[in-house]
């Protein structure tokens, strides 16, 4: 009996996991003359949004999320500000189409499941991305920039 109840607790607790959004993160470093171009990509391969449904931003004050550039040594940055607000990422639930979408609230945006920022920097030293997406989870990225 015991045995039954926590084999269906299980299969609950793995059904649940896996709805959680899962996003995978790429930081692309290119170099173009004297400066180097980074892109932080963000795509939620997930079931569930990053933070909340798109619902419940229209009702309450739902946090963003961001990514965060710093640089150290010589490097400095070019363009831009150092950190980037980003909206909430959709699941894989939300791509379905009409009235499929969002059977309660048909009229609801579809947000997309990938956001990506961008910074020029100029100079050699250590560079470090952050991210922050809520339930999305958050990491980060340590390289060397503009040298060999």
């Amino acid at each position: 009996m015991l045995a039954e109840e926590c084999e269906r607790a299980f299969k609950v607790a793995e059904r649940l996991r896996l709805a959680l959004p899962r996003v995978h993160a790429q930081v692309e470093v290119k170099s173009s003359g004297t400066m180097q171009r980074v892109r932080l990509i963000l795509e939620n391969s997930g079931f569930l949004p990053t933070t909340s449904l798109a619902w419940a931003e229209k009702l309450t004050r739902v946090p963003k999320g961001f990514a965060g550039l710093s640089c150290r040594g010589d490097l400095s940055l070019q363009t831009g500000t150092p950190s980037c607000v980003l909206d909430p990422l959709d699941g894989w639930g939300s791509l379905r189409v009409g009235a499929c979408a969002n059977p309660l609230y048909a009229e609801l945006p579809k947000r997309g499941v990938r956001a990506e920022c961008e910074w020029w920097v100029a100079g050699k030293g250590e560079l470090a991305v952050s991210w922050d997406l809520g339930r999305g989870g958050a990491g980060s990225w340590r390289g060397k920039v503009g040298e060999g």
